[in-house]
C-alpha cells in the first residue's frame, strides 16, 4: 500500500475507535475497511456486549452454569452421562471407571468444557494412578467416559467435536443466534461455523484469535443438529433467566446427543466473521430489538 492508503486507513480505524468504540484489533478482524459506513454500525463489540449485560442477567443467577456441579445437578436429563468428581470419589472407583472405558474426558469444575477438558487414554500411561495424578495437577476433577463420536463427525477431525448452540430468550420464544463446532488440535482451539438451515459446515476453520487456520472451506454435514436445537431450546427456557448461554454438545456413533456445558457468550466476534454474513450485518441490531425495545 502506498502512504495514501495507509494514511486513510489509520484515519478511519481512528473514526471507527469514536464513532462504533472498536479497538483495532476488532477493526481487523471484523475487516471494517472492506464493509460500507450503514453496516458498520451493526457490529457487536465489546463495548455494547457489556452495556447489554444487565439486561441479560444478573450475577447471582449465573451460578448455576458456572458451577459445573450445580450445572449438572440442574440439567442431569439432558446429560445422559454418569459424571464422577474424583474428590469426592475412591481411588478404586476411579481405577475401575478408567479400566472399563478405557479412555476418559477430564474437566474443571470452574471453567467451560471447551476451554478446560482434556482426554486421557490408559495406554498412554503407567497405570490409572499416573491418569489421577494428571488431572489432579490440572485440576480436572470432574471425570466422565469418552464419547465415540459420530462418523460424520469424524470426517472432520478424530478430535473430539463440540457442537456449540448460542440461545437468546426472546419474549417466550428462544431464538438460536449463534451456531459453530470446536475441537482442539494439539494445544489450539479451532472453530467453524454451521449453517443451521442447511445442517452443515459453512466457511474456515479459525482459531480462537478468529485466524484462518487452515486453507480450505469446509461444508460437512452435522448430523442431528435439528434434534441438539430443540434440546437447547427447552434447557435455554428452564434458565430463562438468563438471557444469552452458549450450550456445548456432543453427538456418539449412535446418534445419542449428550449436554456437555452451559457458559456466557463470548465468541460474538466470530460469529460476524464476514465470510459467516451473507449481508455482512451484525447482531447489534438484534441485541437492541430483544433487549432494550419494550413490550
Amino acid at each position: 500500500q502506498n502512504d495514501k492508503c495507509y494514511i486513510v486507513i489509520l484515519f478511519d480505524i481512528i473514526w471507527c475507535y469514536v464513532v462504533y468504540f472498536m479497538d483495532l484489533e476488532e477493526y481487523k478482524k471484523y475487516e471494517f475497511y472492506n464493509i460500507k459506513h450503514n453496516l458498520r454500525k451493526t457490529y457487536l463489540n465489546d463495548v455494547y456486549h457489556d452495556l447489554m449485560r444487565p439486561f441479560m442477567y444478573k450475577k447471582e443467577n449465573v451460578v448455576v452454569i458456572n458451577n459445573k456441579e450445580k450445572f449438572l445437578l440442574r440439567f442431569n436429563k439432558y446429560i445422559k452421562s454418569d459424571i464422577k468428581n474424583v474428590d469426592k470419589i475412591s481411588f478404586k472407583e476411579f481405577e475401575d471407571t478408567l479400566l472399563k472405558n478405557k479412555k476418559i474426558i477430564c474437566r474443571s469444575n470452574n471453567s467451560s468444557f471447551i476451554n478446560s477438558y482434556e482426554v486421557y487414554d490408559l495406554k498412554d500411561f503407567r497405570g490409572p494412578g499416573f491418569v489421577l495424578e494428571k488431572a489432579k495437577k490440572n485440576k480436572l476433577c470432574l471425570v466422565e467416559k469418552y464419547i465415540d463420536q459420530h462418523k460424520k463427525l469424524k470426517e472432520i477431525t478424530d478430535n473430539l467435536v463440540v457442537i456449540n448452540l448460542v440461545t437468546m430468550i426472546n419474549k417466550c420464544n428462544v431464538d438460536v443466534i449463534s451456531s459453530y463446532i470446536t475441537f482442539k488440535d494439539k494445544s489450539e482451539i479451532v472453530r467453524c461455523n454451521i449453517d443451521i438451515k442447511k445442517a452443515k459446515l459453512k466457511g474456515h476453520l479459525r482459531d480462537k484469535n478468529n485466524n484462518v487456520y487452515e486453507d480450505k472451506t469446509y461444508n460437512n454435514e452435522i448430523p442431528n443438529l435439528k434434534e441438539m436445537i430443540d434440546l437447547v431450546k427447552n434447557a435455554a427456557l428452564e434458565i430463562n433467566e438468563i438471557k444469552e448461554v452458549e450450550w456445548s454438545l456432543c453427538l456418539d456413533n449412535r446418534g445419542k446427543i449428550y449436554l456437555m456445558d452451559a457458559c456466557l457468550w463470548k465468541n460474538y466476534l466470530f460469529a460476524q466473521t464476514p465470510e459467516h454474513l451473507s449481508k455482512k450485518v451484525g447482531l447489534l441490531p438484534y441485541y437492541k430489538n430483544v433487549l432494550l425495545k419494550k413490550s
